[in-house]
């Protein structure tokens, strides 16, 4: 999932890596926020799952695990 500027539209940085873990995603295929700004997502295939994100606020710090807008756009080797 990407995090965004809402005015620029610039990528900040992403979150949820490829997996299956808890808080990880396969294939997501739907995505939804609730009034008070939790997070859904569905996925359909593998594992036909919902995850549920809860809004704690927002904050300047980039989680420890992000990927940074300069890590998304580097060339993979």
């Amino acid at each position: 999932m990407l995090v965004l500027d809402r005015k620029k539209l610039d990528v900040l940085y992403e979150f949820g890596p490829m997996g299956t873990k808890p808080g990880e995603f396969r294939a997501p295929h739907q995505i939804a926020v609730d009034s008070k700004g939790n997070l859904y997502t569905a996925e359909v295939n593998p594992g036909n799952r919902a995850q549920k994100f809860v809004y704690k606020g927002t904050s300047k710090t980039v989680p420890a695990n992000a990927l940074t807008a300069a890590q998304l756009s580097a060339p993979t080797q």
